[in-house]
């Protein structure tokens, strides 16, 4: 278990381990924004 400290550090870790996934994933949310972060996520 690692404690993420900052919304930043949570997007940056949740981008790094979807790169890194060797098969499909799946992410559910209740709301993704319309910002820039947000469109380079989807």
């Amino acid at each position: 278990i690692k404690i993420l400290h900052e919304p930043s550090e949570f997007y940056s870790t949740l981008v790094e381990k979807c790169k890194s996934a060797k098969k499909r994933i799946t992410l559910a949310s209740l709301y993704l924004g319309t910002q820039k972060l947000e469109a380079d996520l989807v």
